[in-house]
């Protein structure tokens, strides 16, 4: 009797719910607008894959309106945007208890010419792009160089925990329990934003797991936030104590700066 075979629409949604194929972002369904989306799916203006159900642009970042829109802007000159960060793909975090208002990348650092599958060859300047490769194997010297580069700066330790746990005190992004694959703790590097519920009303993503994040503390760099290989809730947690950095493939950053 013939194997019966599946309709083509059918298996790469089967593939998308696939939790080893949701990691291997290569495997997903790519879009740019609903109609490119399996019936009963929508096209996530964040990471430009469909994902079941309808995607609701208010969860696009506030105050940058194309911040999920992959981007290579690094900031500055005739094509920054208005609002008050220098960058595209910032929040413009305020009213945070013993942080001033900053803006940091809502996606972890990637290069220019990133893309879905390869991390890029330009280090001249960091990007916050949604859907693309995140800057790994990264050292705190050239983070802090790329972040420059884009007109912005490292993340104080500060303003990263204001930014993981929203200004609330939260253990994670998106609360005090943790919920192992909210974030990307599953052994393997995902694109910027994959994981659309791993963020807070912060709006800012990746921050627990994923890719470790350089910051600047009182006593020199430190890595925080997790990674992807990362399997205890303590090291995934927003109030981590910061390790000393080693370039890895699980070593990532990225960027804030002040409002203009």
């Amino acid at each position: 009797m013939p194997t019966p075979r599946l309709p083509h629409l059918l298996l790469p949604v089967l593939l998308l719910a696939s939790p080893a194929c949701f990691l291997d972002y290569t495997e997903a369904i790519p879009c740019e607008a609903g109609d490119q989306c399996p019936s009963g799916w929508d096209c996530d203006l964040r990471s430009f894959q469909c994902i079941e159900g309808t995607f609701d642009p208010d969860l696009l970042p506030d105050d940058t309106p194309d911040a999920g829109l992959p981007s290579s802007d690094a900031g500055g000159g005739e094509d920054a945007p208005a609002g008050p960060c220098p960058g595209v793909g910032m929040i413009h975090l305020t009213d945070v208890p013993g942080t001033p208002a900053f803006c940091v990348d809502a996606y972890e650092a990637s290069r220019p010419d990133a893309t879905r599958a390869e991390p890029g060859l330009d280090t001249s300047a960091s990007t916050s792009q949604s859907g693309v490769h995140p800057w790994n194997n990264a050292d705190a010297n050239g983070a802090q160089r790329a972040c420059e580069g884009a007109g912005k700066r490292l993340c104080s330790l500060a303003e990263w925990r204001a930014a993981c746990d929203n200004g609330a005190g939260t253990l994670y992004p998106y609360g005090n329990t943790f919920a192992s694959g909210v974030c990307n703790n599953f052994g393997q590097i995902g694109a910027a934003g994959q994981f659309s519920g791993c963020t807070g009303p912060a709006r800012t993503f990746d921050m627990s797991g994923n890719l470790a994040e350089i910051v600047q503390t009182p006593a020199g760099f430190g890595l925080v936030g997790g990674h992807y290989d990362d399997l205890t809730p303590e090291a995934l947690a927003c109030n981590v104590q910061p390790l000393d950095v080693t370039p890895a493939p699980t070593t990532g950053f990225r960027c804030c700066a002040d409002p203009r």
